[in-house]
């Protein structure tokens, strides 16, 4: 219940109550027993925390861009660990994905290479930086107070949301016309904000909008591992680049291209069903959904 607009309250009691339940929670989320985990669950924390900014961002102005900053460089500082933890995951799923064509034994020995700590494991944040995110997460926490808005009403939200939208589709158009790695994370982010949204302004439609949530995630999911395989592509071909009669390594390269061609296969009909509606036509169902609700 606590990542969701309340629709009859007032935007800036909406945006502080959010925020700073999902501050409490990044907070707590620090404190979970296995580095890794809390490094996972408090990069995510940030996401959904940036999103509810960007969906209030028109009402804003100024003071989006300081406290977007501030909870995207808390969530880089931890990122190195997580990123190399992922690259083992990547890879683990790749092989997996095509288990029942394949012989594990020509691919498993191009994994010991891919850690970013070398073979002992990927670096873990030191509890110092733990501590230190704990301080500025409560200093983020007493900003709530200082936040100021320009307007109110679900006018704000609809211009957020429909903001969102327009960039997520268009970061749509760009991938599939132009399918970079770099195109196509840029669609995964706009995706995952979109998603946020739509989890935060569920009780427009509860129904439709989780379900459209549903749908989002698997899109952002597929885009996710793409965005995994290209990372993992560049560390394998630097392995490849050092020792080029590593067949292992190769092998591994024809893999991830197949699997990101699959997913992105996957990716375009899913995206363009998602974001079918031009901006416009996409803002004026969100405020019909909202009249309807107020009638009701």
């Amino acid at each position: 219940m606590s990542y969701r607009m309340q629709l009859e309250a007032p935007v800036a009691a909406n945006v502080r109550r959010v925020l700073g339940q999902q501050i409490d929670r990044a907070r707590r989320d620090l404190t979970a027993h296995d580095a890794a985990e809390a490094v996972h669950r408090f990069r995510k924390r940030c996401k959904k925390i940036r999103a509810l900014l960007r969906l209030v961002r028109p009402a804003l102005g100024k003071q989006f861009r300081v406290e977007n900053d501030r909870f995207r460089d808390m969530a880089r500082r931890v990122a190195a660990a997580r990123d190399a933890q992922v690259l083992g995951e990547t890879f683990d799923r790749l092989l997996d994905a095509y288990d029942d064509e394949i012989d594990r034994r020509h691919y498993v020995p191009a994994r010991p290479r891919l850690s970013a700590g070398g073979e002992s494991g990927p670096a873990r944040p030191e509890s110092a930086v733990f501590d230190e995110l704990d301080a500025e997460l409560a200093q983020a926490r007493a900003a709530l107070a200082e936040y100021r808005f320009s307007a109110d009403g679900f006018e704000v939200i609809a211009d957020g949301l429909a903001r969102s939208y327009d960039r997520a589709r268009t970061a749509m158009k760009q991938a599939c016309a132009n399918p970079t790695a770099e195109a196509y994370h840029d669609w995964r982010k706009q995706v995952k904000y979109h998603r946020h949204h739509c989890d935060l302004l569920r009780d427009l439609w509860t129904r439709p909008m989780k379900a459209r949530a549903s749908e989002l995630q698997r899109l952002a999911d597929w885009l996710g591992d793409e965005h995994d395989l290209a990372i993992l592509a560049a560390r394998v071909e630097a392995g490849r680049q050092a020792n080029p009669d590593n067949r292992s390594q190769q092998a591994v390269l024809t893999l991830i291209d197949r699997r990101r061609s699959d997913l992105q296969r996957a990716c375009e009909p899913l995206g363009r069903c998602l974001f079918a509606e031009k901006q416009r036509a996409f803002r004026k169902r969100m405020v019909q959904y909202r009249k309807a609700r107020r009638r009701a």
